[in-house]
């Protein structure tokens, strides 16, 4: 299946899938142990692809790979003794 990050708390390890193909709609709880990357991270809007299994009768993202991250890794603003906007004209 493939589906978008909704949620995921760095800090619990865990967050939410929306499932986007084959159909989309439901939401499926996904934990950082099932996550096949590195970091083992999710962030908003990161497309993934995973099996949908079942646990404790709730619907759950198993062996969970990044395909697409939502976001490209962008150099931090310059501060202002770098040159940057310090918010002053």
């Amino acid at each position: 299946m493939i589906g978008r990050c909704l949620f995921f708390d760095d800090r619990k390890g865990w967050g939410f899938l929306r499932i986007v193909s084959p159909e989309i709609g439901h939401d499926v709880f996904v934990h950082r142990r099932e996550l096949h990357a590195n970091p083992k991270t999710l962030y908003p809007d990161d497309i993934v692809e995973f099996q949908l299994g079942e646990r404790q009768g709730r619907p759950n993202a198993l062996r969970v790979r990044i395909v697409e991250r939502a976001f490209a890794a962008k150099p931090a603003a310059p501060s202002a003794a770098e040159g940057g906007s310090d918010g002053q004209q």
